[in-house]
């Protein structure tokens, strides 16, 4: 079994999507494999660095009553963002060596 401290080095993939929080502009980030796992920010480093935290307990409450935690499905983690996110979230993929999926946004 590993630790959280090897769970929380593994790269998960992440989506950020813009939101409202209290009718103000904020943003929602999902580890997308780790299924109800989610936090919030007024900006989308805020809400990705929340949702670490999520993350960790998260998987800190799964190792204590033993239940089986996913693993990532990649090699590299893997932000999932609406197409005007991607350059705020730019800076991951310099740092972290991160792939930026951009989705198409249909109206």
């Amino acid at each position: 079994m590993k630790t959280v401290e090897e769970y929380m080095k593994l790269p998960y993939a992440i989506e950020v999507r813009a939101d409202f929080c209290n009718g103000e502009p904020c943003y929602m980030a999902y580890n997308c494999e780790l299924r109800g796992c989610m936090a919030q920010g007024w900006t989308p480093e805020e809400a990705v660095a929340e949702l670490r935290d999520a993350q960790r307990d998260y998987i800190e409450a799964l190792l204590e009553d033993n239940i089986e935690i996913p693993l990532p499905k990649t090699k590299n983690s893997v932000y999932r963002v609406r197409a005007t996110l991607s350059q705020a979230l730019d800076f991951h993929s310099s740092k972290n060596s991160v792939l930026l999926v951009q989705e198409p946004i249909l109206a």
